[in-house]
């Protein structure tokens, strides 16, 4: 069976891919940064063991070795949450920083004309740039990944020892969960109706934790597109990162905010109305719709500029 061919902007050695990877590479700006997120990073991978001692020393009084393990891996895995949300969160401002200068520097300097006098297509123009970025934040993204396979290693190797320390059984730890954490229905007596809804939380936890594994790929590439559209309205790379700014700042008010309040609203009030014995199913099928729509609404956005971008590659002129 023949393999899928990829198109020519997504390779390395396309002229767009090479020469912006290439300025990139010389710029001092973003060496600094880039020399800045990992030293940044390994510093605090550094750090944070000695910080889970000292906090774990502070916390001397925990009783029996489950609550010992669960302790001194919760916080081990919290640490390796926080350094990754950090790095992706600098990651995220790189992609917004790049997406954004990509053409309005090519329109500051004038040789955006000279660009679009040449064979290449539009797609081939704007793919390239955007694969070009995405080729320059390879290592930051590559380390987001790491640190974020690690912390979930982390937490099962946690829950795992703490699971065979306590003794518990599954009914057992079934219970538990019933006691700690207040849900819809009752725990304490496992039923059919208690399975169903471990199942479609199970379901829920695995969807939300592929979403976090992708993430900052994705993250990346939505930044990277929304970048990119920006950078065709700007004449210079200063006025382009004030409006990708602004961009996003308008697309949370004026977007995911209002969505995740009626969302939220109605997962309220069907909590609030529902009493009978699918009632946690159903809770957990809507919680489940609102994750979708949360992920389904950044795609959107992202399908939408970039046909924005295109289009306005297309007929942009100096």
């Amino acid at each position: 069976m023949p393999g899928v061919a990829l198109p020519a902007w997504v390779r390395r050695n396309h002229p767009i891919v090479r020469n912006e990877t290439g300025h990139w590479a010389r710029s001092r700006g973003w060496r600094l940064a880039r020399n800045l997120i990992w030293a940044g990073s390994s510093l605090t991978f550094s750090l944070a063991p000695a910080g889970a001692a000292l906090l774990f020393g502070w916390q001397s009084h925990v009783a029996g070795l489950p609550q010992a393990i669960l302790a001194a891996g919760g916080v081990f895995t919290l640490g390796l949450v926080l350094i990754s949300t950090l790095v992706n969160w600098a990651t995220n401002l790189s992609a917004n920083i790049l997406g954004a200068t990509l053409i309005a520097r090519e329109r500051q300097s004038q040789t955006w004309p000279f660009l679009r006098l040449t064979s290449l297509s539009s797609i081939d123009i704007a793919g390239g740039k955007l694969m070009a970025l995405l080729y320059t934040l390879a290592r930051p993204l590559q380390l987001v990944a790491a640190l974020r396979l690690l912390a979930v290693a982390a937490g099962l190797v946690t829950l795992a020892l703490a699971y065979a320390a306590s003794g518990l059984t599954i009914r057992q730890v079934i219970r538990l969960i019933g006691v700690i954490g207040p849900l819809p229905i009752q725990l304490a007596e496992p039923t059919s109706q208690t399975w169903l809804v471990v199942v479609l939380s199970g379901a829920g936890l695995l969807v939300a934790l592929v979403n976090w594994l992708a993430e900052p790929f994705f993250g990346a590439l939505y930044n990277g597109v929304v970048g990119l559209t920006v950078s065709t309205l700007a004449r210079s790379p200063a006025s382009a990162i004030v409006m990708v700014f602004a961009a996003h700042f308008g697309l949370a008010l004026g977007l995911y905010a209002p969505a995740g309040q009626v969302s939220s609203l109605i997962l309220e009030a069907l909590v609030g109305y529902a009493s009978g014995p699918l009632s946690g199913a159903a809770v957990v099928a809507v919680a489940f719709s609102q994750v979708a729509l949360q992920t389904l609404l950044p795609w959107v956005v992202l399908v939408v500029c970039a046909t924005i971008t295109l289009r306005r590659v297309e007929t942009l002129s100096d």
